[in-house]
């Protein structure tokens, strides 16, 4: 395709590539690729022209985390954190939100654009990296937009890369969450919501790869001492 004038690889295809780079040692997770796949799909792909496009990759390299990341994917988030955080809520058991959509007020006015909403429970999380979030002017954006929401009977929560990474925080962020949108918090799997680095059945082809190196290292050693 054609951007700006120049020839680039099109979306759906640079998506493709990225799995070469989530294998062992590669530098994309899954969860990255998910991302990816969102961003294909915003861009105007659909799912049975990725589903194409891999199925012309054969047993290409990555596809066994691109299948997955397909799966999880879904047009409307549009920053890899709203990503990484839809699937944390996800693995938990939180019911899915709807992503990106308008809310107005009784009389129609635009009150906001929250990254992931449950319309029905009045509840919002909006995903807030350091790089568009953490300067004054925008600072100020976000207090008076989480004060226009609140006046509204809306319950607001802000998420950043923390909420992602480490378990203590995520954990809270999970649990208060499910209580505001009415999900019993005793039944969320907390343990599942830990980002991913492979799909289920790469990790599992790693270590049955793992094990038949260790028996192929054992044998060598043990025809070695038999000299």
């Amino acid at each position: 395709m054609e951007v700006e004038g120049v020839p680039v690889v099109a979306a759906g295809h640079t998506w493709a590539d990225l799995g070469e780079l989530s294998v062992s040692g590669g530098t994309f997770a899954l969860h990255s690729l998910v991302a990816a796949a969102d961003q294909a799909l915003n861009q105007g792909c659909t799912r049975s022209e990725l589903d194409g496009i891999l199925a012309g990759r054969g047993a290409a390299r990555g596809v066994r985390n691109l299948r997955p990341a397909l799966r999880w994917a879904r047009r409307g988030s549009e920053s890899a954190g709203e990503t990484q955080f839809r699937l944390v809520m996800h693995r938990a058991g939180l019911p899915l939100p709807s992503l990106n959509k308008n809310v107005f007020d009784a009389d129609g006015r635009w009150l906001f654009r929250p990254d992931m909403s449950w319309r029905a429970r009045r509840v919002a999380v909006e995903y807030q990296g350091a790089v568009w979030h953490d300067f004054p002017e925008a600072v100020k954006a976000d207090h008076a937009r989480f004060d226009r929401a609140e006046t509204h009977g809306w319950a607001m929560f802000a998420v950043r890369s923390a909420h992602v990474w480490s378990k203590p925080e995520r954990d809270e962020a999970l649990t208060e969450i499910a209580e505001a949108v009415g999900f019993p918090p005793d039944r969320l799997d907390l343990d599942a919501a830990e980002p991913r680095r492979f799909s289920a059945a790469y990790a599992d082809t790693l270590m049955e790869n793992l094990e038949r190196r260790r028996r192929r290292h054992l044998a060598q050693w043990a025809a070695s001492r038999s000299w």
